[in-house]
């Protein structure tokens, strides 16, 4: 494949082209980092009021089909392409993506195979971003429950951190939230390289 040198070069040829010649540090951010302060939100929150009975309204949100909608995160692609999918997100005759999880073996052969699960919990992030984080895992980690996962050190988690960029103070719950979940998932002993 190639060859380590103790040069501070990364070469790339092609028989006797040159294909590639980067220096090390082109490859690396060399200015000062930017270095912004800010403040947290102040949290002004007023009781909630219900102008109906507290059953009517769980009844009312749960019989909408759009609360367990995930398909924002899961209709990228098409989920069937190579015909390993033994278990699609996608549920029902309306392929309403509600499923817990999205199965596909390792092979036609195979009984084993990954899941692909989401959880997300943004109606408390604005409240407490730490406790959203740690809700978006409970969630996935109980959606995870519909798949035959041996052990809780095979999961591997993904992140997606997004941040308003025209508000500042929303990096501080950007970052309370990153760092609740780094702290919740070492000790739930599960991965999420980010």
């Amino acid at each position: 494949m190639g060859t380590i040198t103790e040069g501070n070069t990364f070469h790339v040829k092609n028989h006797d082209d040159d294909v590639i010649r980067m220096e090390f540090d082109d490859f690396f951010y060399k200015e000062s980092p930017v270095i912004e302060t800010t403040s947290q939100k102040e949290r002004n929150l007023t009781p909630l009021e219900l102008t109906m009975k507290t059953r009517d309204a769980v009844l009312s949100v749960l019989t909408n089909p759009t609360v367990g909608d995930k398909s924002f995160l899961v209709t990228i692609g098409d989920q069937t392409v190579g015909g390993l999918t033994t278990q699609n997100q996608m549920a029902g005759p309306w392929r309403v993506p509600v499923a817990d999880a999205g199965v596909q073996r390792d092979g036609f052969q195979e009984i084993t195979g990954n899941a692909m699960v989401s959880g997300e919990a943004l109606s408390l992030m604005p409240i407490d971003p730490a406790a959203s984080i740690r809700m978006a895992i409970a969630e996935a980690l109980t959606n995870l429950l519909a798949a035959d996962v041996s052990d809780i050190q095979n999961v591997i988690f993904s992140g997606n951190w997004m941040a308003n960029l025209k508000d500042k103070a929303e990096y501080i719950d950007l970052r309370l939230a990153v760092e609740a979940a780094s702290t919740f998932c070492i000790e739930l002993g599960i991965a999420i390289p980010t």
